[in-house]
């Protein structure tokens, strides 16, 4: 086969078409920090980047979900330690009240204030977080309670909310208002009214019920707390993961800029070899040409 000038043309610009394509290659890893600019460079690599960053998006929703979990928790706990606090007061009227020196005008100025500290409970069972009733069930845009006269009326549900803080996992981050405020509400009613009555053997059986609710806020607050530590330790759980599927990810796309400079010296170096390769060869041909 005899090796014409245009084949030997044909070989050149090949050959230097290829080696500017690898150093243009080797300038954008460099200016962009990257391994790759389209999924064709690397197309397993890509795959695996894709990847990554769609857990890494799962992360990232799923600690919005836990930050607003914990909002809705903390916020809760605050409320129910007001509302203790409200019934300890309530506790102590009564003990007060049903001492042997309380007369009738003492219990009716005692009534006054119980009714004040139900008014206080109803506000803090209004409670919202971010637009929302925190005890109105799953109706979070219902104002929940009502005070009317000595009636209270719940306008919520017992709809549990539960969000996502694991890739399978959920837990509750709401508590009913019918679960913390329905004896509660039903306590006050009752010694506002065995006070207004001057009835003594009432605001005593009024203690017990007291005690009952002080202790039911406990325990419901105990259940917050412990939802509480686990939806932070999640959250560590959750930036230790995201801090490695970050490194893998970068592992992936981002190029070691050592060695990216290196490789793209190299291959300036190349690209000037068949440069100056081309002009030794072209130059001969081309005089032969002349004659």
């Amino acid at each position: 086969m005899r090796v014409t000038n245009k084949i030997i043309a044909t070989q050149i610009k090949d050959t230097i078409s290829q080696n500017a394509q690898r150093l243009q290659k080797s300038q954008f890893a460099i200016a962009s920090g990257r391994r790759f600019n389209k999924p064709s460079d690397d197309p397993i690599g890509t795959t695996q980047a894709i990847k990554q960053r769609i857990r890494i998006d799962r992360i990232n929703q799923i600690n919005r979900n836990i930050d607003d979990g914990l909002g809705f928790l903390n916020l809760t706990d605050t409320v129910l330690g007001g509302v203790r606090s409200q019934l300890v007061r309530a506790k102590e009227i009564a003990l007060a009240q049903t001492s042997g020196t309380a007369n009738a005008s003492d219990r009716a100025l005692a009534a006054k204030e119980v009714a004040v500290i139900l008014e206080d409970v109803v506000a803090l069972a209004n409670t919202e977080f971010n637009g929302r009733f925190i005890f109105a069930g799953r109706k979070t845009q219902n104002k929940p309670f009502n005070l009317e006269g000595a009636v209270v009326t719940y306008h919520g549900d017992d709809g549990s909310i539960q969000r996502q803080i694991g890739f399978d996992e959920t837990i509750q981050t709401n508590v009913t208002g019918s679960e913390v405020f329905a004896k509660t509400f039903e306590t006050l009613i009752n010694l506002k009214e065995t006070l207004e009555q001057n009835n003594r053997a009432g605001i005593e059986a009024t203690l017990a019920e007291l005690d009952a609710n002080i202790e039911s806020i406990l325990t419901i607050q105990s259940d917050v707390g412990a939802k509480v530590n686990r939806l932070e330790t999640q959250k560590e759980r959750l930036l230790d993961s995201k801090m490695e599927l970050t490194q893998i990810l970068s592992d992936t796309e981002d190029v070691d800029l050592a060695e990216a400079i290196m490789e793209f010296s190299l291959k300036q170096t190349a690209l000037q070899a068949a440069l100056e390769s081309a002009a030794r060869i072209i130059q001969p041909s081309l005089l032969n040409f002349l004659r």
